[in-house]
């Protein structure tokens, strides 16, 4: 006799399994470019007033497949400038901080934009097809390239209306 039909006497019984109520299912990994592009816009506003830290552009660099210098010229950063706060690890200013975080909601536009589709290729590489798309004439934007507006917020939502518009296959 088992251990457990003798304690019982002689019945077979199911252990009782508790459910712990506060586990939670497993949370998949959300981009920090994701993160950007859902946050709420009070969210955003203590963002950019208390200045992303400098090394975000430097994530974003590496993340798009690109040189920091080729950031701060879309962005129209100043390059001394930007230089400096890196090497004091400081924050970037309002201004710089509000670029640079509409750049990085554009690219959690596209992961998000991605993982609704259904496409499950964990290997697509949104911000690297956006550094590639970015530089490309677009014949919606006059064959002017996307990243030449980057540098506003005007510009930043004009290029998110775009990439909404290839989407849902309206010429873009």
């Amino acid at each position: 006799m088992s251990p457990r039909k003798a304690k019982t006497g002689g019945q077979n019984t199911v252990p009782r399994q508790t459910v712990d109520k506060r586990a939670k299912a497993p949370r998949m990994r959300v981009s920090p470019f994701v993160k950007a592009y859902q946050s709420t816009s009070v969210e955003l506003i203590a963002i950019i007033r208390n200045g992303l830290p400098a090394t975000e552009l430097l994530r974003t660099s590496r993340a798009m497949h690109l040189p920091k210098e080729h950031i701060y010229r879309m962005l129209r950063l100043p390059g001394s400038t930007t230089r400096r706060k890196l090497a004091a690890n400081k924050p970037l200013s309002p201004a710089q901080s509000e670029r640079l975080l509409g750049l990085q909601r554009v690219i959690g536009l596209v992961e998000v934009m991605i993982a609704e589709s259904g496409d499950d290729d964990k290997t697509f590489d949104a911000p690297g097809w956006m550094a590639r798309w970015l530089d490309e004439a677009s014949p919606a934007l006059g064959n002017k390239k996307p990243g030449e507006f980057m540098d506003t917020m005007a510009g930043q939502e004009l290029v998110s209306t775009l990439l909404a518009r290839m989407q849902s296959g309206v010429f873009a």
